[in-house]
């Protein structure tokens, strides 16, 4: 939590790796003249040795390396890929910043398996409301889904706990089922509704989902008791093999400022501006910049704003910090905001600008957790 500044590296197609090598060693040495603790000497590392391990001072960096990926078929399943080949370098920006690591990596294709199985070796519901609630975070899964629904004359219903009575059963599978229901009742005078069939898919978060048939009851039996539609059903509950292309010259990470408050504004100011001082000697140097800073900076430039927010975000970080540790055992949490001489001033202030209502909603659940009896000595 606090003020990040996410940022993308990518490379042009007509540089050659001799060309990434020269460019990143320039970005180094550029940062070597700005006003920074440290910066690293510039490093390649291919196969198992793009990997983090416990003991390598490029641990960080080449955990911010990896790419994330998600399965369209199963969108609740997170890999993380490392580099085949990877140069970086890192910047020890400020006190209290998190190191800045700048590089470009390659990856190979990466295939996500179909839907893993639980601890107790059966299959979890799917979680196809991912793509329902969450569209615009995973449109892969939101096109297949809408796919789904046109190839089988379907229109999804709104999420509801209402179960309209069954009249007849077409299919019942452990995931999934298809049933000719009862229209809606109108009154006594007015009868009910014809009745419809109704396609039920079971899902993780949100106990189902279902869609409406819009043909008649006439042809959807045949329609729905078919091979195809079993096996398009099977395709959702069990999902399918999913090859992700591989993808070279880019890097994407992030730097977390705020805490370089700890030691002072200025010290924060420092270390927000470096920041994108060196993202904006990367686009100088030719590199494409994609930066989505939290704080504003980057697309504002008003100093004032974001000492401004940053003071904001340390009075929320305070008032929920606190509201946790009075919530939890002694010792149980710590954060670099308790060591601030004015910390019990920042709770307060947090708490009157508003983030108290947030702290308490944490402090409640905290509170009817069930907490580990302790070991008997």
């Amino acid at each position: 939590m606090g003020l990040t500044i996410h940022y993308e590296l990518t490379v042009p197609n007509k540089w050659s790796i001799e060309t990434v090598r020269e460019m990143l060693e320039a970005l180094r040495q550029a940062c070597l003249d700005m006003p920074v603790v440290e910066v690293s000497e510039l490093r390649e590392f291919k196969g198992d040795e793009c990997k983090e391990s416990k003991d390598d001072p490029f641990r960080w960096a080449k955990s911010q390396a990896q790419r994330i990926l998600v399965s369209p078929w199963d969108a609740s399943s997170i890999y993380f890929q490392s580099p085949h080949h990877a140069i970086m370098f890192s910047v020890k920006v400020a006190p209290g910043c998190e190191p800045m690591n700048l590089g470009i990596c390659a990856f190979p294709s990466f295939v996500c398996p179909k839907r893993p199985v639980d601890a107790n070796g059966r299959l979890a519901k799917p979680d196809w409301s991912l793509a329902v609630e969450a569209g615009s975070y995973h449109p892969a899964a939101t096109k297949i889904l809408k796919g789904f629904g046109r190839r089988w004359h379907l229109h999804r219903l709104p999420f509801s706990d209402t179960v309209n009575r069954t009249e007849k059963t077409l299919i019942w599978e452990e995931f999934y089922s298809v049933r000719v229901v009862e229209g809606r009742h109108f009154s006594h005078r007015r009868g009910s509704a014809p009745s419809w069939v109704m396609v039920e898919l079971a899902d993780r978060n949100k106990d189902h989902l279902r869609w409406r048939h819009k043909g008649s009851l006439q042809g959807a039996e045949a329609l729905f008791t078919s091979p195809e539609f079993k096996a398009d059903m099977e395709r959702l509950v069990l999902g399918q093999e999913h090859r992700i292309p591989g993808q070279t010259g880019m890097w994407g990470s992030f730097c977390k400022t705020q805490y370089a408050n700890q030691h002072g504004l200025p010290n924060f100011l420092r270390a927000h501006m470096t920041v994108c001082a060196i993202l904006e000697k990367a686009q100088d140097l030719g590199f494409k910049v994609k930066v989505k800073d939290e704080g504003g900076f980057w697309t504002k430039r008003d100093v004032k704003a974001l000492a401004e927010d940053v003071g904001k975000w340390d009075q929320m970080i305070a008032s929920i910090f606190g509201a946790m540790k009075d919530a939890a055992p002694e010792g149980v949490l710590e954060s670099p905001i308790q060591d601030r001489a004015d910390f019990e001033h920042l709770e307060m202030k947090g708490r009157q600008a508003g983030y108290g209502v947030v702290a308490g909603k944490i402090a409640d659940y905290l509170a009817k957790l069930e907490l580990p009896k302790p070991e008997a000595e």
